[in-house]
C-alpha cells in the first residue's frame, strides 16, 4: 500500500478543505466501508418495509380512425382532432358519472383503501361542529346527506386522488395511471376506467344510431316478434300433440319394433312352459326329475339308492323283523315321500310361471296396440303441423333476410361506430412503483456511504490524540524516544525490537543509573513499558532493580502480583528492611523487584522522606540500573518528586489518545525539565498508523511487517 510522506512543515501547513477531507477519509476508509455497508443494509431493509404502491397503467386512444360503411354513418365521422378534442376526452374520463360506474362495478365503496372506517369520536366531533355551524352560521350550514351518499362521495374523492390522466405527447393517447398498494386492484381499476370510457362512447354512438335507424330497427323488432310468436305456436302445438321431430322422430317406431320382438319372445317362452307342464303332469316320479331338471330330486334319488343298497345287504343276514332293517325301511319310505313332495311342488311352481308369462304376453300385446294408436295420431298431427311450420319458417326467413339486408346496408347497425378504443390494457404490475428499488436502493447506498464518510470525517476531525513523533517534536517542541506498537501475538518480535531500540536510546547515551517511567493518564501502558525495559536490561547482564512506586493503586507489577505485598511503602516507614522485601525474578537472575508495599497515608509524604533518598542512593550503588514505575503524572505530586531524584524521566503517551495539551501540561508542571528524556508513543495501531502516512509509519508498513514474518 503506497503512503504519502509528510514533512514536519507539511504537518503544520494549512491545507485546503478538500485535500484535508480526502486525507481524513482515506485514513478511515475501512471503518467508512463497514459503516457504509451496515447503513446500506439498514436503509435497504427500511425501504423494503415501506408500504408498496403499484401503478396500473391503461391507455385509451381518442379520435381513432373508424371504418365508414354507409352514407348514414357520415353523421359519426371524426371531426378535426385538436387540443379541444383532447380536453373533452379528459373531461369525460374525469367525469363523476364514469368514475361512479367504476365504483359500482368493482364495489369500491366497501374497500377499506377507498372508504376507510371512520372513528366514532371523529364522527361525534364532526357532528358537533356541524351543529355549532348551523346554530351560529345558518347560511353556511352543510347540506344534509345520508350515510350512503357521504360514503359514495368519499369513495369518489379517494378514487380521484389515486387516479391520474395524462396525455401522451405527440399522439392521441391518454394514459390512465392508478396508484394502489394492491397491484392486481390497480390494474383492475385502470382497465375498468378504460372500459367505462369505451362504454361511454359506445353508448353515445348507439344513441345516435338508434335515432338514425329508428324505423328500420322498430320494423326489425316487429319481424322478430312475429317470427318468435309463430315459432312459439309451433312449439306449443308439438308439445300438446307429443310430436317429436329431428333426431328423436323415429322413437315411436323403434318402440314398436322393440315391443314386437319382446312379444314374440314372450309367446315362445309361454309355449315352452306349457309343454313342460303337460309332460310333467303325465310323467311318473321316476322320469319327473329328468323332465323338470331338478337337482333336489336327483340328490334324493341318490340317497334312496344308497339306503336300498344297505337294506339289501342286511336282508341276507337278518330276519324280516330286525330293528336295523326296520329303521332302513323307514328311511327309504321317508326319502320316497320327499321325492313325491318335491315333484308336486315343482309342478305347482311351473303352473305359476305359466300364469306370470301369460300376464306378460297380455301386457306386451296391449302396449303394442297403444303404440300403433299413437303413431296413427302423430301422423294426423303432423299433417296439421305442416302449415304452422311453414308459416313460422317464412317469418324467420323474413326476419333473417331483413336483418342481413340491414347489415349489408350499414355495418354500424350491429357494430356501433365509435372514435375511441383501448390502445393498451393494464397488465398486473410486477414491480412496485414506490419504493422504486432500481432508483432508491442505489440512492440509499450512496446516502449510506455519504453518511459513513461524514461520520468518518467527523471522528477523524475530532481525534485529538497524537499519532506521530513529528507532531510531538514540532507542535510541543519535545524530544521523542520512539514508538511501541500494541503488543499481541502477531507483532511480538516487532514490539521487542522497539523496546530494545528505546532502551538503547536511554542507556547508551550517558548510562543513567535511574530511570523514571510515567504517563499523563492511567491505562497508557507505563507499567508494561517499565517491565519491558527492565527485562531488556537484564537480558544484557545488567543488574536491574524495578521499583513499583505506584503506592496509590492496588495494581502491582507483573511479578509482584504473585509475591508478598510488603515493599517500598513498608521500607520507607521503617517497618521492613529492603533486603527482606526485594524479590528475585525467577526468569532472570539480573532482575530484582521491589513491590509498592502496603499503602498507608499519603504516598507523596513517604517519597519526600530522606529514607527514600537513601534507598535510591543505596539501590544505585547496588545495581547497575534502577527503573521506577510511578503513578500517572496528574495523580498527586508523586511524579514531580520522583522526577527530581532520577537521572532520566520517560513519559509514556498512548498513541491516538493522549492529546498534545495533556503531554504539555504533564511535562510543564509535573516533571522536572532537566531529567526529562522524551516522550514514547505507546500502544500504536500499526494498520491505522500506516494510513496516516507520517514518516514514522514506515516502521509499521507492510514491507517491514512482511520482513519480520519471513
Amino acid at each position: 500500500m503506497s503512503s504519502t510522506l509528510y514533512t514536519p512543515d507539511e504537518v503544520l501547513a494549512e491545507q485546503t478543505f478538500l485535500h484535508d477531507a480526502f486525507v481524513k477519509l482515506r485514513r478511515r476508509k475501512w471503518s467508512i466501508l463497514l459503516t457504509g455497508i451496515v447503513l446500506s443494509v439498514i436503509l435497504g431493509a427500511s425501504i423494503q418495509m415501506l408500504p408498496k404502491k403499484y401503478h396500473g397503467v391503461a391507455t385509451v386512444e381518442a379520435d381513432s380512425p373508424t371504418p365508414q360503411a354507409v352514407p348514414t354513418s357520415a353523421m359519426l365521422r371524426d371531426q378535426q382532432f385538436s387540443d379541444y378534442t383532447l380536453g373533452s376526452e379528459l373531461t369525460i374520463l374525469k367525469s363523476p358519472e364514469l368514475l361512479l360506474s367504476v365504483i359500482h362495478k368493482l364495489d369500491l365503496i366497501n374497500d377499506p383503501e377507498f372508504n376507510p372506517p371512520r372513528h366514532s369520536w371523529i364522527n361525534d366531533a364532526q357532528d358537533t361542529i356541524n351543529r355549532w355551524l348551523q346554530t351560529w352560521l345558518p347560511n353556511n350550514s352543510p347540506p344534509s346527506l345520508t350515510n350512503s351518499e357521504r360514503e359514495l362521495g368519499e369513495t369518489l374523492a379517494a378514487l380521484r386522488s389515486k387516479v391520474t390522466f395524462e396525455p401522451v405527447p405527440h399522439s392521441r393517447d391518454i394514459q390512465i395511471t392508478v396508484s394502489l398498494r394492491d397491484n392486481r386492484k390497480a390494474a383492475a381499476i385502470a382497465n375498468a376506467i378504460a372500459d367505462a370510457y369505451i362504454a361511454n362512447h359506445m353508448g353515445f354512438a348507439e344513441q345516435i344510431m338508434q335515432q338514425v335507424h329508428g324505423y328500420t330497427g322498430a320494423h326489425l323488432i316487429e319481424l322478430g316478434k312475429d317470427a318468435s310468436q309463430k315459432a312459439q305456436i309451433v312449439a306449443q302445438f308439438k308439445n300438446d300433440h307429443n310430436i317429436i321431430t329431428g333426431r328423436e322422430a323415429p322413437l315411436i317406431q323403434e318402440q314398436i319394433t322393440q315391443v314386437s320382438t319382446d312379444l314374440i319372445n314372450a309367446r315362445a317362452q309361454l309355449a315352452a312352459l306349457h309343454g313342460r307342464y303337460d309332460t310333467a303332469r303325465n310323467s311318473d316320479p321316476e322320469t319327473l326329475a329328468a323332465v323338470l331338471g331338478s337337482q333336489t330330486i336327483n340328490r334324493l334319488r341318490e340317497q334312496q339308492a344308497l339306503i336300498g343298497a344297505q337294506r339289501a345287504a342286511l336282508a341276507s343276514n337278518y330276519v324280516a323283523n330286525n330293528p336295523t332293517l326296520g329303521r332302513l325301511n323307514a328311511q327309504y319310505a321317508d326319502v320316497e315321500q320327499k321325492i313325491r313332495q318335491e315333484a308336486q311342488r315343482m309342478v305347482t311352481s311351473l303352473k305359476s310361471d305359466i300364469q306370470s308369462q301369460e300376464a306378460s304376453v297380455q301386457s306386451l300385446t296391449a302396449r303394442l296396440a297403444e303404440l300403433h294408436r299413437q303413431i296413427g295420431a302423430a301422423n294426423d298431427a303432423m299433417a296439421m303441423l305442416i302449415p304452422l311450420q311453414r308459416a313460422a319458417d317464412a317469418a324467420a326467413d323474413m326476419y333473417d333476410t331483413y336483418a342481413r339486408t340491414l347489415r349489408q346496408t350499414d355495418a354500424s347497425m350491429l357494430i356501433p361506430a365509435t372514435t375511441v378504443r383501448v390502445a393498451a390494457r393494464s397488465e398486473v404490475p410486477i414491480y412496485a412503483a414506490f419504493p422504486n428499488n432500481m432508483i432508491m436502493l442505489p440512492a440509499s447506498t450512496l446516502i449510506a456511504f455519504g453518511i459513513a464518510g461524514l461520520i468518518g470525517w467527523v471522528r477523524e476531525t475530532n481525534r485529538k490524540g497524537l499519532v506521530s513523533m513529528n507532531q510531538v517534536e514540532v507542535v510541543l517542541d519535545l524530544p521523542t524516544l520512539g514508538m511501541l506498537p500494541r503488543f499481541d501475538s502477531h507483532n511480538e518480535v516487532i514490539y521487542l525490537d522497539a523496546v530494545e531500540q528505546l532502551f538503547n536510546r536511554l542507556w547508551l547515551m550517558d548510562r543513567p543509573r535511574s530511570i523514571l517511567v510515567t504517563s499523563a493518564r492511567p491505562e497508557e501502558g507505563k507499567t508494561t513499558t517499565a517491565w519491558a525495559l527492565a527485562k531488556a536490561a537484564a537480558d544484557r547482564d545488567i543488574r536491574v532493580l524495578l521499583i513499583d512506586a505506584d503506592m496509590r493503586s492496588g495494581r502491582k507489577t507483573q511479578a509482584a502480583r504473585s509475591v508478598s505485598v510488603t515493599g517500598l511503602a513498608d521500607v520507607l516507614r521503617g517497618q521492613a528492611d529492603m533486603r527482606d522485601v526485594v524479590q528475585r525474578n525467577p526468569d532472570s537472575a539480573n532482575l530484582t523487584l521491589l513491590p509498592a508495599g502496603h499503602p498507608k497515608g499519603i504516598p507523596t509524604r513517604l517519597l519526600a522522606l530522606d529514607s527514600f533518598n537513601r534507598l535510591l542512593e543505596t539501590s544505585c550503588q547496588s545495581y547497575d540500573l534502577v527503573i521506577i514505575d510511578s503513578p500517572p503524572s496528574f495523580v498527586g505530586g508523586d511524579c514531580w518528586l520522583l522526577s527530581q531524584k532520577v537521572d532520566k524521566t520517560v513519559l509514556i503517551a498512548k498513541w491516538g489518545s493522549t492529546t498534545a495539551e495533556e503531554i504539555h501540561e504533564a511535562v510543564r508542571k509535573q516533571l522536572h525539565r532537566d531529567t526529562f528524556a522524551g516522550v514514547v508513543l505507546n500502544m500504536v495501531n500499526p494498520r491505522q498508523n500506516v494510513r496516516y502516512g507520517h514518516p514514522d509509519s514506515l516502521y509499521h508498513s507492510r514491507e517491514i511487517t512482511r520482513y519480520y514474518k519471513s
